[in-house]
C-alpha cells in the first residue's frame, strides 16, 4: 500500500515530455529573441526619424530669426538678432555645435557644425550679409544651409553708395 502512495507522489516526466517542453521552449526564446531584434531596428529608424525632423525644425527656426530680425549683428562665434534695436536672439557656438538663446534658456540646434557669417564691415563684429551652416554627414557629404538677410540688397546698396561718394 505504501509503495502505491509513493509512485502518486514520486511521478516525473518522461523523456519524450521533456525534449517536448525544451523545443516548446526554445521555439518560444527564439521567437521572443527576433521580436526584440525587430523592435530594436524600429526604435533606431525612429531615432534616425527624430534627427531629421530636429534638423528641419533648426533650420526653420533660423530661417525665421532671420526673417523677422531687423538686424544681424556677427562675430566669430555668435550672432545676435535684433528686433526694434533690442537684441532679442541669440545663436552660438560652443563645443563644437551650433545653440540658440532665448530669454537664459539654451537649446542645441545643430550638433558637429561650422557656421560661417558673411559680415558687411571689415571690423570684428558688424551686421550679417549672410550666413551658411556646414553640417557634416557621416559619410563625405556635408550640407550647407544657406541664409540671405532680407535687408542684404538694401545695406549692399547703400555700400556702394557711400564707396562711390568716398570715391568723388
Amino acid at each position: 500500500m505504501e509503495s502505491r502512495e509513493r509512485q502518486r507522489y514520486l511521478r516525473a516526466s518522461t523523456l519524450p515530455e521533456l525534449l517536448v517542453a525544451m523545443v516548446l521552449a526554445g521555439l518560444v526564446l527564439f521567437f521572443a529573441y527576433e521580436g526584440l531584434g525587430l523592435l530594436q531596428k524600429r526604435l533606431g529608424i525612429s531615432r534616425q526619424e527624430s534627427g531629421n525632423w530636429q534638423l528641419l525644425r533648426s533650420h526653420a527656426l533660423i530661417e525665421n530669426l532671420v526673417w523677422k530680425a531687423d538686424s544681424i549683428r556677427a562675430s566669430e562665434t555668435e550672432l545676435l538678432f535684433y528686433s526694434s534695436g533690442i537684441p532679442s536672439d541669440t545663436v552660438y557656438i560652443s563645443g563644437g555645435a551650433i545653440k540658440y538663446r532665448k530669454n537664459g534658456s539654451d537649446e542645441t540646434l545643430f550638433k558637429k557644425a561650422v557656421m560661417k557669417a558673411e559680415t558687411y564691415s571689415a571690423e570684428g563684429v558688424g551686421l550679417m550679409k549672410s550666413l551658411d551652416i556646414l553640417l557634416p554627414d557621416s559619410g563625405n557629404d556635408t550640407l550647407l544651409l544657406h541664409y540671405d538677410t532680407e535687408t542684404s540688397t538694401y545695406i549692399e546698396t547703400l555700400y556702394r553708395i557711400d564707396s562711390q561718394q568716398d570715391g568723388l
